[in-house]
């Protein structure tokens, strides 16, 4: 599932092919499911331009000239490409909006879990969502205050949504990793020291990984591309994530893997202690 940092590498995609400001003139939905109310869908975002296009956890959002935000969750194998021309929809392309120069804008899903959502009020209908860790008005002093009133361990607490968004699986175990933390530590047994290493590791995790484009897990139709079609690098540089029986990069002593809450778990036990 695309984590916060192929999310961002998907709207740094679109606002790079200058999305704003394009007039949608033309909304193709082969799969009904995707959203609800297709009808209704349509004739809202019909006609609307892209005034703004940015994220929120794991969603893509786009504001609309019509005064809706569209939300765009991709789930396990969702993707919005660009392509300079108007496209039709194939097996795996469910959904086409055509702009006003010509120019489309593709979601394909091998998967068919993703969804979109035409909301009044984008900041209320994602308000449940935790601490955005890259935010410029990001507290630490807020960060403390989810992290030490948990009793949860650390990998449970880090994937949820409610109290960090964005994080998934992939960066958990990296960020663990560089904070050297156990993933079955208690969250409320954090030293002010440690807590604020956690947040330094979690920051820089997801700021390396976007400047490598994300992650990209494997070479088949679901697996992670960009708004042009390109895979991440990210995964060339997994520290813990994937790399069961193999040696630590630090100390050498094998990477360990085990399930916590039906989630694959990786960490070193050696510069991991519990």
């Amino acid at each position: 599932m695309p984590e916060l940092p192929e999310v961002e590498t998907v709207v740094q995609g679109l606002l790079q092919g200058k999305i704003i400001g394009k007039r949608i003139a033309a909304i193709s939905i082969t799969y009904p499911q995707l959203v609800k109310q297709p009808d209704e869908f349509l004739k809202e975002v019909k006609g609307a331009s892209v005034e703004h296009c940015y994220r929120r956890g794991k969603f893509i959002l786009f504001d609309l000239s019509c005064g809706k935000t569209l939300l765009v969750h991709l789930r396990m194998t969702g993707k919005l490409l660009l392509s300079e021309k108007t496209e039709k929809s194939t097996a795996h392309i469910h959904a086409v909006f055509t702009f006003n120069d010509g120019s489309s804008m593709l979601y394909s899903d091998v998967r068919k879990f993703g969804r979109f959502y035409l909301v009044d009020d984008a900041v209320k209908y994602l308000s449940h969502l935790g601490i955005e860790m890259l935010a410029d008005d990001f507290s630490f002093a807020e960060f403390c205050k989810k992290i030490m009133q948990s009793n949860r361990s650390l990998k449970t607490l880090l994937l949820d949504q409610k109290v960090i968004a964005g994080l998934g699986n992939i960066y958990v175990d990296e960020a663990l990793f560089k904070a050297q933390l156990h993933p079955k530590r208690k969250s409320c047994t954090l030293t002010k020291k440690e807590l604020m290493t956690l947040a330094d590791a979690i920051q820089s995790v997801l700021q390396a990984a976007i400047q490598r484009g994300g992650s990209s897990l494997g070479k088949g139709l679901g697996n992670f591309l960009n708004s042009y079609g390109r895979s991440g690098e990210n995964q060339h540089e997994f520290q813990a994530y994937q790399r069961t029986g193999l040696p630590c990069k630090v100390c050498s002593t094998k990477i360990e893997r085990i399930i916590m809450g039906q989630r694959s778990t990786h960490f070193c036990p050696r510069c991991q202690t519990l």
